[in-house]
């Protein structure tokens, strides 16, 4: 392609080894670095964050009300970074455990091995 553009033809050595270093660089990380994953993993974390901060809320609405919550975050797709977690109000990790007669960290894994296979995200 550089050969037959005709604007490619009178470059500089300068800006020759800058696009070479560039393509390197492209190449290099291509395979390794997903700009498009790794921005939707800022975001999950970011509004993960914004959850978080308020679960204080959540708890005093728990305490108030005398509702549960559970909330579940795992990724939907195999390349997404996303941590899962989980957040119970109450004593709510022994419900789990004792209706689905197992630990929650597997039910957590159980639970993203389906969103995955889903094939829906993102």
């Amino acid at each position: 392609m550089v050969v037959e553009d005709s604007k490619m033809q009178n470059l500089t050595e300068e800006k020759k080894t800058r696009i070479y270093l560039c393509a390197f660089e492209y190449k290099e990380h291509a395979d390794a670095w997903c700009p498009h994953k790794q921005a939707f993993t800022c975001s999950i974390i970011l509004q993960y964050l914004l959850i978080y901060s308020g679960m204080t809320q959540l708890e005093n609405l728990c305490s108030h009300t005398g509702i549960y919550a559970t909330l579940f975050v795992v990724r939907g797709h195999v390349n997404d970074m996303t941590q899962g977690t989980m957040y119970m109000s109450h004593d709510l990790e022994d419900f789990w455990e004792d209706h689905l007669h197992r630990p929650l960290a597997d039910i957590c894994r159980q639970y993203e091995q389906w969103a995955c296979a889903q094939g829906k995200s993102m």
